[in-house]
């Protein structure tokens, strides 16, 4: 049977334990690292900025403005339903 052990808590020592459990030859996910890759990839950059702008900046999606135009003018954000 697998079992999943989750580390969390502060910044301390989760990092010393993982790499403890991986020296044991037990598989260890770090989500960190892999939500790290992910938010480094363009293209995933570029769906979230457009789901960003989808979801906050209603006023801009029909005129197709960017990430850049509705975020900088935040007093203008309104959510949308």
């Amino acid at each position: 049977m697998t079992k999943i052990i989750g580390l969390t808590g502060g910044i301390g020592r989760k990092t010393t334990i993982a790499n403890y459990i991986k020296s044991l030859g037990i598989p260890v996910y770090i989500a960190d690292d892999e939500a790290k890759k992910l938010l480094n990839d363009e293209t995933i950059q570029k769906k979230i900025k457009m789901l960003l702008v989808k979801q906050f900046c209603k006023q801009y999606t029909k005129q197709r403005e960017t990430f850049e135009d509705c975020f900088q003018r935040p007093r203008q954000i309104e959510k949308t339903k």
